[in-house]
Parts: structure tokens; sequence; C-alpha cells
């Protein structure tokens, strides 16, 4: 009877995707997983930096991990010197993602559809990616993506967000997960953490 009620769940479970640059976001999820095995299976995890933690702990889970190295194979957007340089890296990231989601459409014939793709990423990602999967991704940002500027853009968008927050003065500080979209943490926003006091926090000059 145990074994019919685990076959059960695993059928009836969500596969899930995760690209993960930091792995704390991984670790939850793996650690959900674990505990509601009715609820997710991880069943893919990208790695944009091959070998580091993200690859040791997909591969201490037994879950496939799809590896290329971001900064060797893409670069930096901050070496770019002008427009032309930029719009090559943007290529090259564009190229960099494809690559990725002709591994995960393979994987899906193969097993069929994820339920969803979840980030812990640091990278934006376009084209072909996000088209096949938008609706689909899920990314926890750690700032408070319903604060508004005069334009009524969200202040706390991009990079650093804490830190942005501290600077600014902002009493509190909380996460928000969201839908991706075209844009810079533009999407739809799901849900967000309890907010933290910052107070007993200060902005250091190194960030």
């Amino acid at each position: 009877m145990m074994r019919s009620r685990q076959s059960k769940a695993k059928n009836e479970s969500v596969p899930v995707a995760v690209f993960a640059t930091d792995s704390a976001n991984l670790e939850v999820c793996l650690r959900l997983a674990d505990r509601r095995p009715d609820l997710l299976r991880i069943t893919a995890i990208v790695s944009d930096i091959p070998g580091g933690r993200t690859s040791r702990l997909a591969r201490a889970a037994g879950i496939r991990c799809i590896e290329r190295p971001f900064a060797k194979l893409v670069g930096r957007a901050s070496d770019c010197t002008d427009a032309a340089s930029y719009a090559a890296y943007q290529q090259r990231a564009l190229d960099f993602h494809d690559e990725i989601c002709d591994q995960l459409t393979a994987q899906e014939d193969r097993e069929g559809r994820f339920g969803a793709i979840v980030f812990s990423y640091s990278r934006w990602v376009h084209g072909r990616l996000l088209r096949r999967y938008q609706g689909r991704i899920v990314n926890q940002h750690p700032g408070d993506l319903t604060l508004l500027d005069r334009r009524r853009r969200r202040r706390l968008a991009g990079f650093n967000p804490v830190l942005e927050a501290l600077r600014s003065g902002e009493p509190t500080v909380r996460t928000s997960t969201f839908l991706v979209d075209e844009g810079h943490d533009t999407g739809s926003i799901l849900t967000q953490g309890p907010p933290v006091e910052t107070a007993p926090y200060e902005a250091t000059p190194d960030g």
C-alpha cells in the first residue's frame, strides 16, 4: 500500500525545473520536494556555473543538471564598451539560453511538460526560452516590487535591491515572487514575504 501511494503522489506532483546561480533557493526547493512529493518533483536543474555548489547539489540529489558556463560563453555586460559590443553580448546571451531551451524541450518530449520553471538565477532571459515557458517561470526577488518611483517604475528592481533599500532609507524590505516576462523584474507579482525591518542594518561603502 505504501508503494502504491508513493507512486500515485509522484504521478500527480508537478515536474519542476530550477535555474540556479545562487544555491540557497535551490536548497529550499529540494527540501520542499523531499517533504512534499505529492506537490512537486524537481526533474531538471540548470547551472550557469559548472562545478559549483548548484551542480554538486544536483548530483547529490540524483537530478539531471544542465551545466553551461555563462561567464566563459557570454561574458559580462559591464565589459561592453559601445553599442556594437553590447549587441554582440546580447546575441551570445540569447544563443546561450536558446541552447538550454532546446535541452529542456528534448526532456519534455521524453518525460512530459514542466509545470513550472523556478528561478534562483542572476541572468536576464529572452528569446525562445522565455517564449516557450512564459507564464510558467517564477522568480523570487529579494526586493519589494510594489514600491514605485514617480514614473510608476519599480524602484527595487534589478540587482542589489536590499542595498538600494538601505541606501534610500526604506523602513522595511521584503521578497517578491513574480512571473518572469520580457522586462527586467516587471512581471505580475504572485505573493510577497513578510516585511523585515532595516533599522538594525546599514549600507556599507563596499555594498
